[in-house]
C-alpha cells in the first residue's frame, strides 16, 4: 500500500491536469479568444481574418450573402490551390495565436491540438482544401512548403460539406515536433489557415465559401500546464522511495 502511494505522489508531482481547453474563439462576438480561467495569464489574440471585420476576405472584399451568420468566420479563396501554399503568397489565410503567461518557475504549458469545425458552400463540383501552420511569433511562413503543415483537410465536391478538423501539436506530428511543448512564460505563437478551392463553375465568385466555426463549435486550442520538480523536491523523492525499498526488504529478510 506504501509503495502504490509514493508512486502516486512521484505521478502528480510530474502532471497536474490532462488536456483541456485553453482559448475558445467563438465568432458570434468579436472574435476575440476566451481562456479558460484555469489557464490565467495567457493571453489570446484576436481571431484576424486580416480585414476590418469577420466575414471578409484577405482582400477586404465583403463576401454578400452571409452577412446574417455570426457564428463563423469565412474567406472566399478565389480559386487558390493550397499545394502552393503559403509560398505563393496568397491572401487567403486567417491569423489566431496566443502568448504565454501565468506560470509558475517551475510549470512549462505543452499544447495538443486544435479543434474546429470546418464548412464549405459552393457548387457541387467545386473541391475545398485547407491547410494549417504554426509557428513562434515573426515566423516567416512565406518559405513554408507541404513538409511544415501541421494539418490539412479537403472537402470533396458536394454543395454543403461541414466536419470537424483536429490538428496535432503533439510531438508525434513530425511537423510539429517540439515547437508547442515546454512553452514558458513570454512565448507567443502564431497559427494560420490557408484556404483554397478548385473546379467549379463558381470557384472564383462569392458563392464559394470556406467557414471556421459554427453553431456547434467554434476554433479551441487545448493543452495542459506540467509542473517539473526541483531538483531538491526530486532528490528529496527519490531517496524516500529508496528508502521504502530497503524497509520493504529487510521486512521481508529480517
Amino acid at each position: 500500500m506504501k509503495f502504490h502511494a509514493l508512486l502516486f505522489v512521484l505521478f502528480v508531482m510530474v502532471r497536474t491536469a490532462s488536456a483541456a481547453p485553453i482559448v475558445t474563439y467563438v465568432f458570434n462576438t468579436n472574435g476575440n479568444g476566451t481562456v479558460d480561467p484555469a489557464f490565467a495569464g495567457i493571453t489570446a489574440d484576436v481571431y484576424n481574418t486580416r480585414s476590418s471585420i469577420l466575414g471578409d476576405d484577405g482582400s477586404n472584399n465583403t463576401i454578400t450573402g452571409f452577412s446574417t451568420r455570426k457564428d463563423n468566420a469565412y474567406l472566399r479563396a478565389s480559386g487558390t490551390t493550397t499545394s502552393s501554399l503559403p509560398v505563393n503568397g496568397t491572401p487567403a489565410y486567417h491569423i489566431f495565436g496566443l502568448t504565454v503567461g501565468g506560470l509558475e518557475a517551475n510549470e512549462v504549458l505543452n499544447l495538443s491540438d486544435i479543434s474546429f469545425l470546418y464548412e464549405t458552400t459552393g457548387d457541387t463540383d467545386t473541391t475545398f482544401f485547407i491547410s494549417v501552420y504554426g509557428g513562434a511569433d515573426g515566423t516567416d511562413f512565406s518559405g513554408y512548403g507541404l513538409s511544415e503543415r501541421l494539418g490539412d483537410y479537403t472537402h470533396a465536391a458536394g454543395a454543403e460539406r461541414s466536419a470537424v478538423v483536429n490538428v496535432d501539436l503533439t510531438s508525434g506530428n513530425s511537423a510539429a515536433g517540439t515547437d508547442f511543448t515546454s512553452l514558458s512564460n513570454g512565448d507567443g505563437l502564431e497559427f494560420r489557415i490557408y484556404f483554397g478551392n478548385s473546379g467549379g463553375s463558381d470557384v472564383n465568385g462569392t458563392s464559394a465559401i470556406h467557414r471556421i466555426g459554427g453553431s456547434s463549435q467554434g476554433l479551441i486550442i487545448n493543452g495542459d500546464i506540467l509542473v517539473v520538480p526541483e531538483p531538491a523536491t526530486g532528490i528529496l523523492a527519490l531517496g524516500a522511495f529508496a528508502g521504502l525499498l530497503l524497509v520493504c526488504r529487510f521486512s521481508k529478510h529480517p
